[in-house]
Order: C-alpha cells, then sequence, then structure tokens
C-alpha cells in the first residue's frame, strides 16, 4: 500500500484497506473521519501540517525552489479542506488544461489546407529508383 494512504488511514483508525474501500464506495475523509469520531478540523490540520513539513523538507533538500513553496503553501489548507471535504477545486485560469487544449488541437488539425491532405506514401527513393 501507498506509504501516504497508510498514513491517512492511521490519522482515521482504519485499516488502509478500509480507508481505500469507502472512497472508492463515495465517501468523504470527512465523512470517514466523522464515522470515526475524528474532529475534521483536526484531520484537516494534521494533513496541512504533514504536507508543509514533506514540502519544507523538498526546499531543504534543493528540489524546490523558495517561490515553488510558497506558492504551494499558499492556498494548501483550502485545497486540503476541499479535499477532505471532498470538494472538487474550481479551476482558475492559469490551471486550465482541458478543454482549451481541446479546441486549439481541433483548430489546428481544421487548419490544414486541403492540399496537404493528399498521399504522400511513395518517398522519393521511389519516385527516382537508382
Amino acid at each position: 500500500m501507498d506509504s501516504n494512504v497508510d498514513k491517512l488511514a492511521s490519522l482515521l483508525g482504519v485499516t488502509a484497506s478500509e480507508l481505500t474501500s469507502s472512497l472508492q464506495n463515495g465517501k468523504s475523509l470527512a465523512e470517514i473521519a466523522t464515522a470515526q469520531n475524528v474532529n475534521v478540523q483536526t484531520l484537516i490540520q494534521q494533513l496541512v501540517n504533514a504536507r508543509k513539513a514533506d514540502l519544507q523538507q523538498e526546499l531543504k533538500d534543493g528540489k524546490i525552489t523558495q517561490a515553488q513553496y510558497d506558492e504551494r503553501v499558499a492556498d494548501l489548507t483550502q485545497r486540503i479542506t476541499d479535499l477532505v471535504n471532498g470538494t472538487r477545486p474550481s479551476v482558475g485560469p492559469k490551471h486550465h488544461h482541458g478543454s482549451r487544449l481541446k479546441d486549439e488541437a481541433d483548430s489546428s488539425v481544421n487548419s490544414v489546407p486541403k492540399s496537404d491532405t493528399t498521399d504522400k506514401s511513395t518517398s522519393e527513393a521511389d519516385k527516382n529508383p537508382a
């Protein structure tokens, strides 16, 4: 099992397989915590503290820059709160990947001139045998 799943299961007082099963059945971490008599805010704070410690270690080890660290911790509490409550984060402009890239790909395919769609399967070697 994933060590993060094991840590989270331990915080919630369940086994990793119980946690995985509950999540697959549509339960949020908050619902699992409540069922286990674990305070949801305490769980959120523990997850935030653990992630900050991981990021601080990455910064210390030179794996991320100070700017990257600052960016990642800026909305960490909100992102973890959303995760625990089963809320999907809203996608802001700088994180918009899906449909915009698909639209750009579609437009580039549609912009190919008709003359370029001819069969070019024969190579120059086939046209000019030695």
